[in-house]
């Protein structure tokens, strides 16, 4: 969702779809746009940019880190993504693709191994910021149906969000079960994501 949201924001913004820039043409996954000058993720900054409508798109925080363990360690293999890494997992013993149960047992040592899987990991809050109700406008990912109205209403044109999957969510065999326990450990990792779901209500 991040670079489909990303190449929407570009081609609002611009008034024509993002170009990759190696190409120079229109690309399905186009990863240029997350090292595009005002397009890289960064935590969130109300006072950056008052001129601008703050707006966000958000996801069920459990949703969310099921669907980022996926997509990272079996799909994209980030604790195989390059011999530092490599050798971090296997200086601390752990698995290069776990079970959801051991990556949630392990998550703080599995977040010191690699900073591709810390940035994906880490908190809405720090990318809207702590009040969706502080913003113009927010929406579960689920309603994306409700950005591109509210944007075409904005906009005055018909805006749709692009179709883009890099992902790993496909990913097979990956015993995605937790225990009483585990489960408990994952409630509180997403504990700072749960309480801004809090603070607006937004239907699915």
């Amino acid at each position: 969702a991040c670079t489909s949201l990303k190449c929407l924001a570009y081609d609002v913004n611009n008034g024509a779809p993002f170009i990759d820039a190696n190409r120079r043409r229109p690309v399905f996954v186009p990863d240029d746009i997350h090292k595009l000058n005002g397009y890289a993720s960064v935590h969130y900054d109300p006072s950056a940019h008052p001129e601008r409508r703050h707006i966000a798109v958000v996801r069920d925080p459990e949703a969310r880190f099921r669907s980022a363990f996926l997509n990272r360690v079996h799909g994209f293999k980030d604790l195989e993504s390059n011999p530092g890494v490599r050798r971090r997992v296997a200086r601390l013993g752990l698995e290069s693709r776990p079970a959801l149960q051991r990556f949630v047992e392990d998550f703080d040592r599995y977040m010191k191994v690699s900073a591709t899987l810390r940035h994906h990991f880490e908190p809405m809050a720090q990318f809207v910021g702590e009040d969706l109700r502080a913003l113009e406008f927010a929406c579960d990912v689920k309603r994306i149906d409700r950005l591109q109205d509210y944007l075409s209403e904005a906009l005055g044109r018909p805006v749709e969000v692009p179709q883009l999957n890099e992902g790993g969510d496909g990913a097979v065999d990956v015993d995605m079960s937790l225990s009483a326990k585990a489960q408990d450990r994952l409630a509180q990792l997403i504990e700072p994501d749960t309480r801004l779901m809090a603070t607006a209500e937004l239907s699915a």
